[in-house]
């Protein structure tokens, strides 16, 4: 036995020692870290290679050229998700480690060090947040770029009335053509911004706490915290029209991920 096996066996048995000192609750802690736990954690890796075989049977083909994946890669990501996976039960998490795990048997182009980065990202996220992120993946430039689009043109009418004003006091013919153009202009810019409008309330709102059944101040914890994680940013300005903390949407970090888990 070597020096360092024998100084890790000291520490465990030192450490079983003083937590089976602990008043009452000595024995009963002992079983939960060190039997209890090791089954839990073993059962929950035994269950995902499982369900990763499945997996493989029906997503894979058995075509893929194994022989040019960087074993040494690999073996980094395999013990990181299977680290990981001995730590939880959610599902969420299980499937997007199951995806990354298929992704690298296919020989996936992404980055080592970003893969190692999803996995991390995989571990902090809650099934709430997942479920935030890829709903902004999936609406969230497509509500925002409406939302701009009303906004300027918005920002266009008082320019338009301003020109109106200015030139109502003129009877010239040349003069009254203008205005009629203006007033034109102004009738087409609110029938437009009406309609977008009405297209903008079909459309589903990654901003909205309704959307995930959720209430606001639940919405707003986990806003929070996917912000503080760099995950969202806020993308809400005087200039744009939006008020604070109204409107957010992926970083290019999140964005990758949600990218490539879901290829």
């Amino acid at each position: 036995m070597s020096n360092e096996i024998a100084r890790k066996e000291y520490s465990l048995s030192a450490l079983k020692g003083l937590i089976g000192a602990i008043p009452y609750a000595g024995t009963l802690l002992n079983e939960i870290l060190f039997e209890a736990r090791s089954r839990l954690k073993q059962e929950r890796v035994n269950s995902f290679i499982i369900d990763f075989s499945e997996y493989l049977n029906q997503y894979s083909t058995p075509e893929q050229d194994l022989s040019k994946i960087n074993k040494d890669d690999f073996g980094d990501i395999f013990e990181e998700i299977i680290f990981s996976v001995s730590k939880t039960n959610a599902e969420h998490k299980r499937q997007i480690f199951k995806q990354i795990l298929s992704k690298e048997l296919s020989t996936s182009r992404e980055d080592n060090e970003d893969k190692l980065r999803y996995i991390s990202i995989t571990n902090t996220i809650s099934k709430i947040q997942f479920s935030i992120l890829t709903n902004y993946f999936t609406n969230g430039d497509v509500y925002i770029e409406l939302r701009n689009k009303i906004s300027k043109q918005e920002h266009e009418i008082p320019k338009v009335k301003a020109k109106l004003l200015k030139e109502t006091g003129y009877s010239k013919q040349g003069l009254a053509n203008r205005m009629k153009a203006e007033q034109d202009h102004l009738i087409a810019l609110q029938s437009r911004i009406s309609n977008d409008r009405s297209e903008l309330l079909s459309l589903p709102n990654p901003n909205d706490f309704k959307e995930y059944d959720l209430d606001q101040e639940t919405f707003t914890i986990e806003i929070q915290d996917l912000l503080s994680k760099g995950l969202i940013s806020d993308l809400s300005s005087s200039e744009n029209g939006f008020k604070a903390s109204e409107i957010f949407n992926l970083t290019g970090l999140s964005r990758k991920f949600i990218a490539y888990i879901g290829e």
